[in-house]
């Protein structure tokens, strides 16, 4: 117990206490220190009891897990980073895994196609899919151009026209791990305001016949 990283002695602590007195097994991952190294371990053990019930000794296993450790802490440092930079982006991004589940998903994204919080939470992309058409002004192009784009790798470039006026550029590409097809990814504008000043200067041109630039 001396070597167990003061952090984490209490909860050992409790399990051993737990292993002798309830015969609970002892599975626990824990931080010791050893020659001044802080090093992650994996401990298992059991009771072995005598016929009358009595406890005879402990046996288990102890396992240097610190480089899986290493790995899982740079992994989710690398995933806080990057869940930031989606968060400051202008762009709604939407990932799909093959198997239509959600996979990565930003603030951004849900603002923009008004999202509630129970599909979000769900992680299905049939039920998001089927929330968004019922927003489009043409959803059956809309659920066509999706259908065949899962199944190709081209990336994909175009715009789509809401009931309420609004109006998205669209962008997707594969999402590939390892020279792989895992998923696609989609990224959403709202361009709603561009194209009404383009539509505004289209119409001031024609209107006065004056060359603007």
């Amino acid at each position: 117990m001396k070597r167990v990283h003061e952090a984490d002695r209490a909860a050992v602590a409790a399990a051993w206490q737990s292993l002798i007195e309830n015969g609970t097994p002892f599975d626990c991952e824990h931080r010791i220190v050893v020659g001044g190294e802080i090093k992650w371990v994996h401990q298992c053990a059991e009771i072995e009891f005598s016929a009358q019930g009595q406890s005879l000794r402990s046996v288990g296993t102890l396992q240097d897990i610190t480089e899986r450790k290493q790995m899982e802490e740079a992994l989710l440092a690398s995933r806080s980073q990057l869940q930031c930079i989606l968060g400051a982006t202008a762009d709604g991004i939407l990932a799909v895994n093959l198997e239509g589940r959600v996979i990565l998903i930003n603030r951004r994204f849900v603002e923009l196609w008004r999202v509630s919080q129970e599909l979000v939470d769900a992680g299905d992309d049939q039920a998001m899919l089927g929330y968004a058409v019922s927003q489009l002004l043409d959803p059956d192009a809309f659920i066509r151009k999706v259908q065949a784009l899962y199944q190709s790798d081209e990336e994909s470039t175009d715009t789509i026209r809401f009931k309420d006026g609004r109006v998205f550029e669209r962008f997707t590409s594969p999402l590939v791990l390892n020279e792989t097809r895992v998923g696609r990814i989609w990224s959403f504008r709202d361009v709603t305001e561009q194209q009404r000043a383009q539509r505004n200067l289209s119409l001031a041109v024609e209107v006065t016949g004056v060359l603007v630039w």
